[in-house]
């Protein structure tokens, strides 16, 4: 099978638009060289922390498509479909991208690569809802909300619009982040042959080609640090 090569304008972002849909990747990248400053979608300009000064940062992982993917590309009104061996980009910041971060110090020991550090990993991404910061963890539970570290925690479209609406009504945030379930695990033997083609593609060092604009929010699973308290 042919590598779906780096270009100019850089992968396709895997885009989650239902719950379920799933991206699984083998992993392609180099976490150390593959971090940047977040942008705006719209304007491109680069995000900061409240202080103006510390930047928001991002990790955009590269990964080859593995059987079982369900995400898509393209146009989010008529996404393709993600072809075993394609080569997609996906982005992780804030509150998720701790997660990802204590899941790979979580990682064994695998075929010279030692334990806790980064390799061919074999990623798992599914939309698994939505949450929110809360800085009022005790009105969210009495509003009928679970909470998971913190962050309201909406499972299904009815508790996501049942949010919205409380929010509208007390002028709070309505627009919760999409919430991602994400798992690593080192490869198998059922997976050298995708094992093999995201070592190539690490090889090309697709981070290089990769172009600055910022990712649509439904392309990261991302956390917006400035989100009103509930």
């Amino acid at each position: 099978m042919a590598i779906a090569r780096s270009t100019a304008t850089g992968a396709p972002f895997a885009k989650h638009i239902e719950l379920g849909q799933t991206l699984i990747g083998a992993f392609a990248s180099d976490s150390g060289k593959c971090r940047r400053q977040q942008r705006n979608f719209e304007t491109q300009a680069l995000k900061w922390k409240e202080d103006g000064t510390t930047p928001l940062l991002e990790e955009v992982m590269h990964f080859i498509a593995m059987p079982g993917t369900t995400a898509g590309i393209g146009d989010r009104e008529a996404l393709e479909p993600i072809e075993p061996g394609t080569h997609v980009r996906w982005a992780v910041s804030g509150h998720k991208w701790g997660q990802v971060i204590d899941a790979r110090k979580a990682l064994p020991a695998h075929n010279g690569v030692g334990a806790g550090r980064e390799g061919t990993d074999i990623y798992t991404i599914t939309l698994a809802g939505w949450s929110a910061e809360t800085k009022n963890p005790q009105a969210a539970i009495n509003a009928g909300f679970p909470l998971v570290e913190g962050r309201v925690v909406l499972r299904s479209p009815d508790d996501k619009d049942r949010y919205v609406l409380a929010q509208s009504r007390s002028g709070g945030n309505t627009n919760p982040a999409v919430d991602y379930e994400i798992t690593i695990r080192r490869p198998g033997p059922d997976d050298k042959r995708w094992e093999q083609l995201a070592d190539e593609l690490y090889l090309t060092k697709p981070w290089e080609n990769a172009p600055a604009a910022a990712a649509p929010a439904d392309e990261r699973g991302s956390y917006d640090d400035t989100e009103a308290p509930f």
